[in-house]
């Protein structure tokens, strides 16, 4: 799965919400009231409806994407939910989580600084690990700063062991390292800054 609303739908697809295992209820409840596009479907056609295929979903898809977005969707930059683990370390963590790319497919870098602008300056979105997800702090705090610093650091470094050539991916993690100290200069003012050569 992609992402929560999908989740929920295949579900739906199987078993109606009324009928859904107790363990899970309040779960899938929880998702369906966090997207907009799940609250629409649900209040539209009904949900026993939906579960026996009784939609078009050529509908569903049109008339769902028009359904007002809610308040939070609005206000976050986050482009990813993480999908829920047991994992620690996520597959795919803070930085995948709010669209940042590198490499010639990339994003631009108004585009990889506005991600990063989330990374820093948002709570993390629901879906992480504890144990992980405490490791980057507070929204513009130095642990954040520097969790997000090292990450960037660290995959340079990394990328440089690797005998594919990455070049335009390394540039873009020092490019970006270089203006996150500049940007969050006060927070970042006597901190040990992460370095990307490997000695």
């Amino acid at each position: 799965m992609t992402c929560q609303q999908e989740l929920v739908y295949e579900l739906l697809l199987v078993t109606e919400p009324g009928f859904v295992e107790t363990s899970h209820a309040e779960e899938i409840a929880q998702l369906r009231a966090e997207h907009g596009a799940l609250r629409w479907i649900g209040a539209r056609f009904g949900w026993s409806q939906v579960a026996n295929c009784m939609v078009p979903n050529e509908l569903v898809a049109v008339e769902a994407l028009r359904a007002e977005p809610t308040e939070p969707d609005r206000r976050s930059g986050w482009k990813y939910l993480p999908e829920s683990s047991d994992a620690v370390m996520p597959e795919e963590g803070v930085l995948n989580a709010s669209g940042y790319r590198v490499g010639r497919s990339g994003l631009p870098r108004t585009e990889r600084y506005q991600a990063l602008r989330t990374v820093m300056e948002e709570p993390l979105p629901r879906g992480f690990h504890p144990d992980y997800a405490v490791q980057w702090g507070e929204p513009m705090t130095r642990v954040r700063l520097m969790k997000t610093a090292n990450t960037l650091a660290a995959n340079a470094r990394n990328a440089r062991k690797r005998a594919a050539s990455m070049d335009r991916a390394i540039e873009h993690w020092e490019s970006d390292l270089k203006w996150l100290r500049q940007e969050y200069g006060e927070l970042a003012r006597g901190l040990p800054w992460p370095i990307t050569e490997i000695w």
